[in-house]
């Protein structure tokens, strides 16, 4: 599936927030990455008119994961594609995910689509170096072809 493709219109806000935190990503420091996580978790939560969700670092969160009843956000190490789609589970929790069947079974397919789908619109480059590197999830080389 090529979830990179899924959505085609961001919020012109959105997409500077999200050039914003990745410009030097690969060549800043943990810390550094985190402040740029939630400064972009501030800006996008203002954008879509949500209560910021907290994030938290916690060694035992996998990949990361999304808790609706505390609104936060748990990743075990800075990750832009995990923030990105931890952060559409807020918006989906806030009923304000646009192009959400609100099906919570849709869930997952809806926020992966959502937050491969925006890193490609930003970072084409990076994001099939990434894939092709085998470092992005559920997208594989064979899904960067056209067609």
């Amino acid at each position: 599936m090529k979830y990179h493709k899924n959505f085609q219109r961001f919020k012109p806000q959105t997409l500077t927030i999200t050039k914003t935190l990745l410009k030097d990503w690969g060549t800043s420091s943990e810390e550094t990455k985190w402040l740029k996580m939630n400064q972009w978790l501030s800006e996008a939560a203002q954008l879509y008119e949500i209560v910021r969700p907290n994030l938290a670092k916690d060694a035992n969160a996998g990949y990361g994961f999304y808790n609706r009843p505390k609104h936060k956000i748990y990743l075990s190490r800075p990750s832009v594609t995990t923030l990105l789609h931890e952060f559409r589970h807020s918006l989906q929790n806030h009923h304000k995910a646009q192009g959400f069947s609100g099906d919570w079974n849709d869930a997952e397919h809806d926020a992966r689509g959502w937050s491969l789908s925006l890193y490609f619109k930003v970072a084409p480059q990076s994001f099939k170096r990434l894939a092709n590197n085998g470092s992005i999830l559920f997208v594989s080389p064979n899904d960067l072809t056209e067609g």
